[in-house]
């Protein structure tokens, strides 16, 4: 599974990591199914190799049924990144679809 663009670290020019911004809106709420679940899992395997510390994830809509039985659902996504004098943040609203058992196959 590979990481949404979205939430991988951006580099300066330098090769320097920014620090970026936490928005304070953003409510780590308890994962409310078991579609969160799944997806924070999954994008937390695909995160740990650029130095992922920390991913929250929230439900932010009502999921819907896609033709095959399976389930797309938009959640909220909060990355911290560990650089070697700050941390940088990365946030994104990201469409995760799962397959009728309950398997993540795409993060978009």
């Amino acid at each position: 599974m590979s990481l949404p663009r979205s939430l991988m670290p951006r580099l300066e020019a330098s090769g320097s990591a920014t620090a970026g911004f936490m928005d304070p809106a953003f409510r780590q709420a308890a994962p409310t199914g078991r579609f969160v679940q799944a997806c924070r899992a999954s994008i937390a395997a695909a995160a740990l190799p650029y130095g992922a510390v920390q991913v929250d994830a929230a439900s932010a809509g009502q999921a819907s049924r896609t033709q095959d039985g399976g389930l797309t659902a938009p959640i909220s996504v909060r990355v911290i990144y560990a650089r070697a004098n700050a941390r940088q943040v990365r946030q994104s609203r990201v469409a995760c679809q799962l397959d009728a058992t309950g398997a993540v196959v795409a993060l978009r």
